[in-house]
C-alpha cells in the first residue's frame, strides 16, 4: 500500500501589516515537495477591498481601507500536495487606516501681531501631526515648522499688503501617513496715518478739511481730539470710520492755539497704532 504525504501550509511572513493601498507580500510554502495552494478571503468589514481569492505560492493584492479603523483581511490558505488536499491555514493581513487632517476653524485670518489658533485632529484614533510653512513673501516672520495637535503661532506682516502663510500639514498614525493638507492663514497689514507732515495751520473759523490716507489700501479712521484751552469750539470726538478730517474750528481768544487729534486707522478689522495730528 502506497501512503502519499499530507501537505501542510505555512507563511512567510506569518502575518503582515500594511497601510490602506499598500501591497501584501505573503509567500505561501510547504514542508511537502510539489505542494500546490488556493485561497479564499475574509475581510473584517465592507470597509475594505481589493481582496480576491486565489492561487499560487505568493498572496500580493493592493488593499484598501476606506474607513478610520484598523481593519484585517484574513486568508483561508488551502494546501494540495499529491492529489490529496492538505489542512487549511489562515494568515492575516491587518489593514491600518489612512490618516487624514481636520483643521478647525475651516478658515483664519489675523492681524499683524496676533496668534494663529489651528486645532488639528482626526477621525483616525493616535493620529499625529506635523507641518512645514511657506510665506507669501519677505514681509512675514513668526511662522516656523513643527509638530503636535495645535498651530499657534504669533506671526507678523511688515509690509502695507495683505499676505499668507500656508502650512502643509502631514498626518501620520500606526506608521502611515496620510495626505498632506494645505491650510492658509491670512494676515493683515497694520493700517497706519501716511500724511506728511502730520500738521497744519488754519485762521479762525476755517474748515480743517484734511484728507486722511494710508499705506494700507481701504483704511478708515476715526479719533478723539484734545484742545489746548477752552478758547476753542468745533470739535468733536469721530467714531464712525471715515477718510475726512472736515471741522470748522473757532478760536475765541487772542492767542494762538491747537487742536490735537488722536487719529486711529482701521482696515480688514485691524486698528493701527494712534497717531496725533495737529491743527493750529
Amino acid at each position: 500500500m502506497l501512503f502519499r504525504s499530507v501537505a501542510d501550509v505555512y507563511f512567510n511572513p506569518f502575518a503582515q501589516t500594511i497601510c490602506s493601498q499598500q501591497i501584501t507580500n505573503i509567500h505561501i510554502d510547504s514542508h511537502v515537495t510539489g505542494a500546490t495552494f488556493t485561497w479564499t478571503a475574509t475581510p473584517s468589514s465592507i470597509n475594505l477591498s481589493g481582496f480576491s481569492g486565489g492561487s499560487g505560492n505568493l498572496i500580493s493584492q493592493t488593499i484598501t481601507n476606506s474607513g478610520n479603523t484598523i481593519e484585517t483581511v484574513t486568508y483561508h490558505v488551502s494546501p494540495t500536495a499529491n492529489n490529496c488536499a492538505g489542512t487549511p491555514a489562515d494568515v492575516i493581513v491587518t489593514v491600518n487606516p489612512t490618516p487624514h487632517v481636520i483643521v478647525l476653524p475651516l478658515n483664519q485670518s489675523i492681524c499683524s501681531g496676533q496668534a494663529t489658533s489651528i486645532v488639528l485632529t482626526s477621525g483616525v484614533a493616535g493620529t499625529t501631526f506635523s507641518w512645514t510653512v511657506t510665506p507669501s513673501s519677505i514681509n512675514l516672520s513668526g511662522f516656523n515648522s513643527g509638530s503636535g495637535n495645535t498651530i499657534n503661532q504669533t506671526i507678523t506682516n511688515i509690509g502695507f499688503t495683505i499676505e499668507t502663510v500656508t502650512y502643509h500639514i502631514t498626518p501620520s498614525a500606526n506608521g502611515c501617513s496620510g495626505l498632506v493638507a494645505d491650510y492658509v492663514v491670512t494676515v493683515f497689514p497694520v493700517p497706519d496715518l501716511s500724511n506728511s507732515p502730520l500738521s497744519e495751520q488754519i485762521c479762525n473759523n476755517q474748515a480743517t478739511n484734511l484728507v486722511l490716507t494710508s499705506h494700507v489700501t481701504g483704511t478708515l479712521f476715526t479719533w478723539t481730539c484734545t484742545p489746548s484751552s477752552g478758547n476753542i469750539s468745533g470739535i468733536s470726538n469721530n467714531f464712525i470710520p471715515t477718510t475726512v478730517l472736515n471741522q470748522t474750528l473757532v478760536n475765541s481768544g487772542f492767542s494762538i492755539e491747537t487742536v490735537t487729534y488722536h487719529i486711529i486707522p482701521h482696515s480688514n478689522g485691524c486698528a493701527g497704532p494712534v497717531t496725533d495730528f495737529i491743527v493750529t
